[in-house]
């Protein structure tokens, strides 16, 4: 409701109000990749509700861009992570990891594209200064993958403390192994790139989170 009503009700306030340029911030599309690393030609297969109710507000996006002459950028995040956030597989390790609770991983060798925030942040501030003209989209990402598997090697390596790890059992069929983001066309228009190396950005995150929780502080 909120992806599909909500992006409808901000482009029909934009129209009312006369505003001509939007970001509309989609998520991860194209299902299980048929090639990697995944451009903005490939084939779009939403592999949940969640998805499916973003390719609607893409497409209302698009639909509305030419019926009313509106400049809006499409941005596909991957894997997008920092400090404060809560709820994706960077930020639940880490909670867990300071807890001394089992981290639970998706299949072995499953790898994800992960973008640092303040890299993304600045990517907005490109298209700001520089919006395009009609209805655009682009993938963004860090344009690597790193198995979950090196994201905890990573984490042990910058905190010292050992994770415990399981598989979940409960991961479903189609579930994706991949995803890599071809970020060329992103990085060719705004004249961007990802600057914060993964280690880099855990360790912000890192010393974020024991900054906030006292009693995790590390040594």
């Amino acid at each position: 409701y909120t992806n599909v009503v909500g992006t409808l009700n901000v482009l029909d306030y934009a129209v009312n109000k006369g505003i001509k340029r939007i970001i509309n911030l989609s998520t991860f599309v194209y299902g299980n990749p048929k090639y990697m690393p995944i451009d903005e030609d490939h084939p779009v297969n939403p592999h949940s509700p969640y998805n499916k109710s973003k390719i609607i507000s893409e497409k209302l996006c698009e639909y509305y861009s030419k019926d009313n002459s509106l400049d809006i950028v499409t941005l596909r995040p991957f894997n997008m992570y920092g400090p404060k956030q809560k709820s994706s597989f960077i930020s639940i390790a880490i909670q867990k990891m300071f807890r001394h609770e089992t981290v639970k991983l998706s299949k072995q060798g499953t790898r994800r594209d992960f973008l640092y925030i303040d890299d993304f942040l600045d990517l907005i501030a490109k298209i700001l200064n520089d919006f395009p003209q009609g209805y655009n989209v682009y993938n963004v990402g860090c344009g690597q993958s790193f198995s979950l598997e090196k994201i905890i090697e990573l984490l042990e390596t910058i905190t010292n403390i050992k994770i415990n790890t399981e598989y979940d059992s409960s991961i479903r069929l189609n579930d994706i192994i991949e995803m890599r983001a071809d970020i060329d066309k992103v990085k060719k228009q705004f004249n961007w790139e990802p600057k914060t190396s993964i280690q880099e950005g855990l360790t912000l995150t890192i010393d974020d989170y024991s900054k906030n929780n006292s009693r995790f502080q590390k040594n």
